[in-house]
């Protein structure tokens, strides 16, 4: 690791280079470049320290290469070749994109790029029409990456290129993980181009931009993640954000847009007050899923969000009474049956219509495990709603996993779920034998086998 020292004058660049030029710098396979805060002996992100050329990098033996801090990235002169560079990482660095292309091409070996909170300047241009605007076209070719990162990285458009977008060209991407606001601006490639080989998309939207709706998400997911087996979604926005509340059957626009490889799917969000349009937003991304095996929804109530700065003393002292008063509702209860009035009215847990109404082929033949995670601020919160919606619902399940947050699911939920496989199991055609597995402590699980 070699550190640039910070103590309110900028250390020359030279010195980088002197280091880089010491003869023991031409056999080393790892290199880290990161500029160091002297006055708190800490490394700072976004704060730009010095300049580093491409060029004084040893390029022979190099292999992984990490870069933090840097303002000013330059090219390495011509037939500078990184005949064994695989992976790199550009971390808080302001560069141009030409750089980004020279280098890649210098590196034909290189299958991992991770680009983090960087700044990206555009180079070679065209002009492009996308949804009848005409847009400025930049372009970025890695023809053999496989992993790509980016995070919270902004492209450095001038003023005159407010409309302009990105488009990356990889062929060979296996894995894609993406931090940032939901923009119809970075296509992976076009769509006639996007790669089969692209097996897992891990997308974590920070936010909408204004004015933006569910439309520019879901093109965003389709133009580039169609294909993937593995999707996993995390949203810091509430999830009813992404969902067609107002669509009709005949105009329903996601009615032929479908992800047909997905098999593990993940979700992470808040929702509002709004359950039904939370639950809208659920069910559309499960009609776009028709074989979907694996399922993981972690859903947090806004409040929940708000409420979470009180203490531990306090939160402990809530479950105590909630468990309390949980024993004495449920001191004397009669073994489960399956009739209709058999519901406690202090127990009882709604149903999400919403979720009835759509058209989720996943439930009568791929669903086979579920894994509920929330907060039981109530009985019927929206969590409790989705698991008895699952128990009920999913004709092929063989597992339900639920977190409730509470780490007492012997008294909150067991129960309730056994109850709702059993009136479910009675329901299918033809019968499916379901049995309950009691939770793991440790884990806080719960399972039915099938």
């Amino acid at each position: 690791m070699l550190l640039v020292n910070h103590d309110g004058e900028r250390e020359q660049p030279t010195l980088i280079e002197v280091a880089l030029a010491h003869p023991a710098a031409r056999h080393v396979k790892e290199l880290r470049i990161a500029a160091i805060d002297t006055s708190c002996r800490r490394q700072t992100v976004n704060e730009y320290y010095y300049r580093l050329s491409f060029g004084s990098l040893p390029s022979e033996s190099l292999r992984d290469l990490h870069i933090v801090n840097s303002n000013n990235l330059t090219p390495a002169p011509p037939r500078t070749f990184f005949p064994r560079l695989t992976a790199l990482h550009l971390q808080g660095c302001t560069f141009d994109l030409d750089t980004l292309q020279d280098t890649v091409d210098a590196a034909p070996q290189l299958v991992t790029l991770h680009l983090e909170s960087s700044i990206l300047h555009p180079w070679i241009k065209k002009s492009r029409t996308v949804a009848g605007v005409q847009v400025q076209h930049h372009r970025l070719i890695c023809p053999a990456v496989t992993a790509l990162v980016v995070e919270d990285c902004s492209c450095g458009w001038s003023d005159e290129e407010e409309e302009a977008m990105l488009e990356l060209d990889l062929p060979r991407l296996r894995y894609f993980r993406y931090k940032g606001h939901v923009h119809s601006q970075l296509p992976l490639m076009k769509p006639q181009e996007v790669s089969s080989s692209l097996v897992r998309a891990d997308l974590h939207f920070t936010k909408y931009t204004y004015g933006e709706d569910s439309t520019i998400f879901w093109q965003f997911l389709i133009q580039n993640f169609h294909m993937v087996k593995v999707l996993r979604l995390k949203l810091d926005f509430p999830i009813e954000r992404i969902g067609f509340p107002d669509k009709e059957e005949h105009d329903d626009p996601l009615n032929n847009i479908l992800f047909h490889n997905v098999e593990h799917l993940e979700l992470e969000g808040r929702y509002g007050p709004a359950i039904k349009t939370a639950g809208v937003a659920i069910g559309d991304l499960l009609h776009c899923c028709p074989v979907v095996r694996d399922l993981h929804l972690k859903v947090i109530a806004v409040a929940s969000l708000q409420s979470s700065s009180r203490s531990s003393v306090e939160r402990q002292a809530q479950l105590d009474f909630d468990e309390s008063v949980n024993h004495f509702r449920r001191r004397r209860r009669p073994p489960i049956s399956l009739g209709k009035n058999d519901d406690n009215t202090h127990d009882q847990v709604s149903d999400v219509p919403v979720l009835g109404e759509r058209s989720l082929y996943c439930l009568k033949s791929s669903l086979r495990r579920v894994s509920l995670q929330f907060q039981i601020d109530e009985p019927n919160c929206f969590g409790a709603r989705l698991a008895k919606f699952f128990a009920e619902k999913s004709q092929v399940l063989e597992e339900l996993h639920v977190d409730d947050g509470s780490r007492k699911m012997c008294q909150h939920m067991n129960w309730k779920i056994r109850k709702w496989i059993s009136n479910s199991s009675k329901r299918k055609t033809p019968p499916t034998s379901t049995s309950f597995v009691e939770p793991c402590p440790k884990k806080r699980q719960i399972g039915s086998q099938s």
